[in-house]
Protein backbone atom coordinates (compact mmCIF):
# COMPACT_ATOMS: atom_id res chain seq x y z
CA UNK A 1 0.00 0.00 0.00
CA UNK A 2 2.17 2.68 -1.07
CA UNK A 3 -0.20 5.41 -1.57
CA UNK A 4 -2.60 6.30 1.79
CA UNK A 5 -4.92 8.96 2.17
CA UNK A 6 -5.32 10.17 5.82
CA UNK A 7 -8.71 10.45 7.73
CA UNK A 8 -9.27 14.47 7.16
CA UNK A 9 -8.18 14.26 3.41
CA UNK A 10 -6.01 16.33 3.78
CA UNK A 11 -2.34 14.33 3.11
CA UNK A 12 -1.78 11.63 0.36
CA UNK A 13 1.27 9.70 2.22
CA UNK A 14 3.45 7.81 -0.67
CA UNK A 15 6.01 5.22 0.98
CA UNK A 16 8.14 3.72 -1.33
CA UNK A 17 11.86 2.65 -1.72
CA UNK A 18 11.23 5.18 -4.94
CA UNK A 19 10.69 7.97 -2.35
CA UNK A 20 13.36 6.58 0.03
CA UNK A 21 16.48 5.94 -2.26
CA UNK A 22 15.48 9.11 -4.31
CA UNK A 23 16.87 10.81 -0.71
CA UNK A 24 19.69 9.33 -0.26
CA UNK A 25 20.90 10.14 -3.61
CA UNK A 26 19.88 13.62 -3.75
CA UNK A 27 20.43 15.89 -7.02
CA UNK A 28 20.68 12.15 -9.56
CA UNK A 29 16.67 11.98 -9.37
CA UNK A 30 13.36 13.77 -9.06
CA UNK A 31 9.82 12.48 -8.63
CA UNK A 32 6.93 13.02 -10.80
CA UNK A 33 3.38 12.43 -9.32
CA UNK A 34 0.88 11.84 -11.77
CA UNK A 35 -3.00 11.58 -10.70
CA UNK A 36 -6.50 11.52 -12.37
CA UNK A 37 -9.37 12.38 -10.39
CA UNK A 38 -12.94 10.42 -11.06
CA UNK A 39 -10.91 9.32 -14.46
CA UNK A 40 -10.85 12.71 -15.60
CA UNK A 41 -9.38 15.91 -14.16
CA UNK A 42 -5.51 15.15 -14.73
CA UNK A 43 -2.47 16.46 -12.65
CA UNK A 44 1.03 16.38 -12.71
CA UNK A 45 3.60 17.53 -9.73
CA UNK A 46 7.36 17.26 -9.97
CA UNK A 47 9.45 17.21 -6.16
CA UNK A 48 13.04 17.38 -5.92
CA UNK A 49 15.32 16.36 -2.80
CA UNK A 50 14.94 19.97 -1.87
CA UNK A 51 11.26 20.12 -2.14
CA UNK A 52 10.16 20.57 1.46
CA UNK A 53 7.63 17.55 1.00
CA UNK A 54 9.20 14.46 2.90
CA UNK A 55 8.51 12.92 6.47
CA UNK A 56 10.16 10.19 7.36
CA UNK A 57 11.26 8.73 4.33
CA UNK A 58 7.73 9.61 2.98
CA UNK A 59 6.75 11.91 0.30
CA UNK A 60 3.64 13.88 1.43
CA UNK A 61 1.22 15.29 -1.03
CA UNK A 62 -0.71 18.37 -0.03
CA UNK A 63 -3.89 19.43 -1.65
CA UNK A 64 -2.22 22.65 -2.70
CA UNK A 65 0.59 20.54 -4.97
CA UNK A 66 -3.13 19.81 -6.69
CA UNK A 67 -4.45 23.52 -6.57
CA UNK A 68 -7.10 22.64 -4.09
CA UNK A 69 -8.04 24.52 -0.96
CA UNK A 70 -7.61 22.79 2.46
CA UNK A 71 -9.00 19.21 1.42
CA UNK A 72 -8.62 16.67 -1.33
CA UNK A 73 -11.61 16.98 -3.46
CA UNK A 74 -14.07 13.56 -3.01
CA UNK A 75 -13.64 10.75 -5.25
CA UNK A 76 -11.40 8.07 -7.13
CA UNK A 77 -7.51 9.20 -7.65
CA UNK A 78 -5.49 7.61 -9.78
CA UNK A 79 -1.75 7.71 -8.88
CA UNK A 80 1.30 7.15 -10.67
CA UNK A 81 4.76 7.88 -9.04
CA UNK A 82 7.60 7.99 -10.96
CA UNK A 83 11.09 7.91 -9.92
CA UNK A 84 13.49 9.33 -13.14
CA UNK A 85 17.04 9.60 -13.15
CA UNK A 86 18.00 13.54 -14.64
CA UNK A 87 21.30 11.81 -16.20
CA UNK A 88 20.09 8.79 -17.92
CA UNK A 89 16.24 9.48 -17.74
CA UNK A 90 15.62 5.95 -16.60
CA UNK A 91 12.39 5.59 -15.35
CA UNK A 92 10.88 3.32 -12.48
CA UNK A 93 7.58 3.72 -11.58
CA UNK A 94 4.41 2.61 -9.11
CA UNK A 95 0.48 2.70 -9.33
CA UNK A 96 -2.21 2.59 -6.86
CA UNK A 97 -5.75 3.96 -6.10
CA UNK A 98 -7.56 5.94 -3.37
CA UNK A 99 -10.57 7.59 -2.50
CA UNK A 100 -11.62 10.56 -0.99
CA UNK A 101 -14.83 10.95 0.79
CA UNK A 102 -14.63 14.28 2.81
CA UNK A 103 -17.63 15.63 0.46
CA UNK A 104 -19.89 12.75 0.47
CA UNK A 105 -19.64 11.23 3.89
CA UNK A 106 -22.64 13.49 5.66
CA UNK A 107 -24.98 12.44 2.30
CA UNK A 108 -24.34 9.04 2.58
CA UNK A 109 -25.71 9.03 6.12
CA UNK A 110 -28.64 11.34 5.37
CA UNK A 111 -29.54 8.98 2.47
CA UNK A 112 -29.06 5.74 4.30
CA UNK A 113 -31.39 7.22 7.32
CA UNK A 114 -34.28 8.55 4.77
CA UNK A 115 -33.98 5.19 2.15
CA UNK A 116 -32.24 1.94 4.10
CA UNK A 117 -30.83 1.52 0.73
CA UNK A 118 -27.49 -1.17 1.91
CA UNK A 119 -26.25 -0.39 -1.53
CA UNK A 120 -24.75 2.93 -0.31
CA UNK A 121 -23.06 1.91 2.39
CA UNK A 122 -21.73 -1.33 0.33
CA UNK A 123 -20.47 0.88 -2.50
CA UNK A 124 -19.19 3.49 0.16
CA UNK A 125 -16.99 0.55 2.06
CA UNK A 126 -15.90 -0.67 -1.25
CA UNK A 127 -14.44 2.39 -1.99
CA UNK A 128 -13.18 3.13 0.78
CA UNK A 129 -11.16 -0.64 0.57
CA UNK A 130 -9.79 0.52 -2.60
CA UNK A 131 -6.28 1.53 -1.50
CA UNK A 132 -5.69 -1.67 0.29
CA UNK A 133 -5.89 -3.61 -3.46
CA UNK A 134 -3.42 -5.17 -4.06
CA UNK A 135 -3.45 -4.41 -7.82
CA UNK A 136 -4.63 -1.12 -9.55
CA UNK A 137 -8.22 -1.34 -10.51
CA UNK A 138 -9.11 2.84 -10.93
CA UNK A 139 -11.54 2.43 -13.50
CA UNK A 140 -13.81 0.17 -11.86
CA UNK A 141 -13.94 2.00 -8.77
CA UNK A 142 -14.86 4.78 -10.71
CA UNK A 143 -17.89 3.39 -11.88
CA UNK A 144 -18.44 2.61 -8.12
CA UNK A 145 -17.73 5.75 -7.34
CA UNK A 146 -20.77 7.37 -10.12
CA UNK A 147 -23.02 4.73 -9.14
CA UNK A 148 -22.37 5.85 -5.40
CA UNK A 149 -23.14 9.87 -6.72
CA UNK A 150 -26.11 8.96 -8.92
CA UNK A 151 -27.87 7.42 -6.14
CA UNK A 152 -27.48 9.97 -3.57
CA UNK A 153 -28.94 12.82 -6.42
CA UNK A 154 -31.72 10.33 -7.19
CA UNK A 155 -33.16 11.46 -3.69
CA UNK A 156 -32.41 15.49 -3.54
CA UNK A 157 -30.31 15.16 -0.42
CA UNK A 158 -30.99 18.66 1.44
CA UNK A 159 -30.07 19.59 4.94
CA UNK A 160 -26.52 18.72 4.22
CA UNK A 161 -24.23 21.12 3.65
CA UNK A 162 -21.56 18.84 1.89
CA UNK A 163 -20.12 19.30 -1.64
CA UNK A 164 -20.72 16.48 -4.13
CA UNK A 165 -17.51 14.91 -5.87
Amino acid sequence: MPFQINADNTEIVVTSTLVSEMLVAPGSHELILEAQLNCGAEYQVTYTPASNAYRAQSLIVKPEDFDMAEQFAGGVYKLRLIRRNLVTDLREDIRGCLFADADIRCLIVEYYAKNYDRRVPGYHAALLGLQHCGKCICDEACLVYQQLLELLNDEGNDGCDCEQG
